[in-house]
């Protein structure tokens, strides 16, 4: 029987949707379709097909976080997504030149969303795990998110099983609990390890699935550990979402250095903390010391 998490209290739930915002990640964080790219399709059918598959995980994020708080990140070659993007009104498409990492992807559109909320509350969302695990990756947002309002200092990651091992996912090494966060189920995390080993692996880590962070905090900690990236960045802050961002944006892409979320910038954070998605660990990542993270 899996742990159950308690829900949350009603003031900690409002005020973390309030400025919940969000931005869809391409799937495994790589160029660059938002959502699986199933191929083997032909004429029409397909055509819409391939639609509806870049459509579905941000309609599953819509479930929590309003369209109008949402980007989603393209590239503007890919027709199918844009398409897609294009049926889902208010969504915001922020097309990327070239693929720079998931790093400047996420610090542009924090800087976009703190143009219209001082207090956004921003959630990195992969696509393909919107997919795989919408309605419940969605709910556990939800709490990292209330958990961000109370400690708007703290990232919080959401957790679950290993399922990919691409290089854009670390993996975690969660701790104790962390103090007034307990209604949330947030644990700290002792370590993060961009690149594990086969006995890492072997303990008790989970994959990253999404990252829930005040936007101020994030952009901050991005100033500290990827000036570089957030140099690059200036002559957009302020522009994002109009017209003259994309008259500038191919020209600061030139430049962006390659930089990862989870690899470049979280794994240098201090202070993390994890919620754990236990409903969706198989095998021994399903044993009773894991499941009781989230209790």
């Amino acid at each position: 029987m899996l742990a159950q998490v308690r829900p949350l209290r009603p003031e900690y739930a409002a005020a973390s949707l309030r400025h919940l915002w969000g931005v869809v990640l391409p799937a495994s964080g790589r160029p660059r379709a938002v959502g699986p790219v199933r191929r083997h399709y032909t004429g029409g059918a397909g055509r819409r097909r391939r639609i509806a598959d870049h459509r579905e995980p941000v309609e599953r994020a819509t479930r929590l976080i309003p369209p109008s708080r949402l980007v989603a990140v393209l590239t503007p070659d890919d027709a199918a997504a844009h398409a897609a993007i294009g049926t889902v009104a208010g969504v915001r498409r922020s097309v990327q030149p070239t693929a720079r990492g998931t790093a400047p992807d996420v610090f542009l559109a924090a800087l976009g969303m703190l143009q219209q909320d001082p207090h956004a509350v921003i959630a990195t969302l992969p696509a393909d795990h919107l997919v795989e695990h919408g309605h419940r990756l969605m709910q556990y947002v939800a709490r990292a998110a209330g958990a961000v309002v109370v400690r708007p200092d703290l990232p919080v990651l959401v957790g679950a099983y290993p399922g990919s091992r691409d290089p854009e996912y670390a993996w975690i090494d969660p701790g104790e609990p962390i103090d007034g966060l307990e209604a949330f189920g947030i644990h700290a995390v002792r370590r993060l390890v961009p690149r594990p080993t086969a006995a890492d692996r072997a303990g008790t880590m989970l994959g990253t699935l999404a990252v829930v962070a005040s936007a101020r905090t994030l952009v901050a900690l991005g100033r500290r550990y990827l000036p570089d990236v957030l140099e690059c960045l200036e002559p957009l802050d302020g522009v994002v979402g109009r017209p003259e961002e994309a008259l500038l944006r191919d020209a600061v892409w030139e430049s962006m250095p390659r930089a990862s979320l989870s690899r470049d910038l979280l794994a240098r954070v201090d202070q993390l903390g994890v919620v754990a998605m236990p409903d969706a660990m198989t095998g021994e990542w399903a044993r009773p010391e894991i499941q009781a993270l989230a209790s």
